[in-house]
């Protein structure tokens, strides 16, 4: 099985992960036992990292995690928050 890319490969900082999280106490083990429990955990892990380069502003980044979400309706809800969250 291929190891998952996850927001703590791609440098996230403290401040990021305030944004992303409400706090900064988050560390990658924490984060890899939250996203073990999760159903649908590649397509969670690409929606943290298409968060992750909305907050850089970096939006061609973000719109390739995006393109790799399979779920539609999984889709649809990580662009309804982020449309929220603006």
């Amino acid at each position: 099985m291929k190891e998952l890319e996850t927001i703590f490969d791609h440098g996230v900082t403290e401040e990021e992960l305030r944004i992303l999280f409400g706090n900064t106490r988050m560390n990658r083990d924490k984060y890899q036992e939250i996203i073990d429990t999760t159903i649908k955990k590649e397509q969670n892990l690409l929606t943290d990292l298409y968060r992750l380069y909305i907050i850089r502003r970096d939006n061609v980044t973000a719109q390739k995690f995006l393109d790799k979400i399979e779920d539609n309706i999984f889709k649809y809800f990580t662009l309804l928050n982020h449309c929220i969250a603006k």
